[in-house]
């Protein structure tokens, strides 16, 4: 199962369209408080989340991944790539992939971290 994480309404529906139209199960959340709770009730396979959200943000929901969950990859999207961004990426298990998201190199990243759906 993904966790998808984006304040955005429109990109959020889109991207999460996008994985369930592919045959994956996708949970949606707001904002990092939101994805923070589901990680806790649900067992994910994968994280995709936007760094630049209001109350816990990207960044702040992949540390307290790496302290509870360090197992789950992530998917970081943002528009913005900074040396924070950068640093983030140098870690195992993350990938970063800039705004405007490119559908194909989304779901290739998905592939990369999931098992084909059934």
């Amino acid at each position: 199962m993904i966790l998808l994480v984006e304040d955005d309404d429109a990109a959020r529906y889109s991207f999460a369209r996008l994985m369930r139209t592919a045959g994956h199960e996708v949970m949606e959340a707001r904002n990092g408080d939101e994805g923070l709770a589901l990680l806790a009730k649900h067992d994910f396979d994968l994280v995709i989340t936007d760094l630049a959200m209001p109350k816990v943000t990207g960044f702040g929901l992949l540390t307290e991944m790496r302290l509870k969950w360090p197992e789950i990859p992530v998917i970081l999207i943002t528009a913005y790539l900074s040396p924070d961004v950068a640093k983030a990426i140098l870690q195992e298990k993350v990938i970063f992939l800039p705004k405007p998201l490119d559908p194909g190199k989304l779901m290739a990243s998905v592939e990369r971290f999931t098992s084909p759906p059934r």
